[in-house]
């Protein structure tokens, strides 16, 4: 690992690093954790659920983000699904 560094290049073929299918989380997806499995998660499934159908009745985005303690931003991807994808 030294020499590539030293010599001013990066390769990872050199560093002997897993990339594409032989990465953990391609060989063991079950492990990643994502969604309220991942240990600094502020939401859950139920209440993405709930919020979605909040917003849907009106409530607007911000308001949902005070309520639950998130910020704006991961409160509309929560929403659109742009995260939260497994949650219907």
């Amino acid at each position: 690992m030294c020499d590539a560094i030293n010599k001013g290049r990066w390769n990872p073929k050199e560093l002997n690093q897993p990339r594409g299918n032989n990465h953990w989380s391609r060989k063991k997806p079950e492990r990643v954790s994502c969604g309220g499995r991942h240990w600094r998660s502020k939401l859950t499934e139920e209440i993405v659920r709930e919020a979605r159908k909040k917003h849907s009745d009106g409530t607007s985005i911000v308001n949902l983000a005070r309520k639950y303690g998130v910020g704006g931003v991961t409160m509309r991807d929560a929403l659109t699904g742009y995260a939260w994808k497994h949650v219907v």
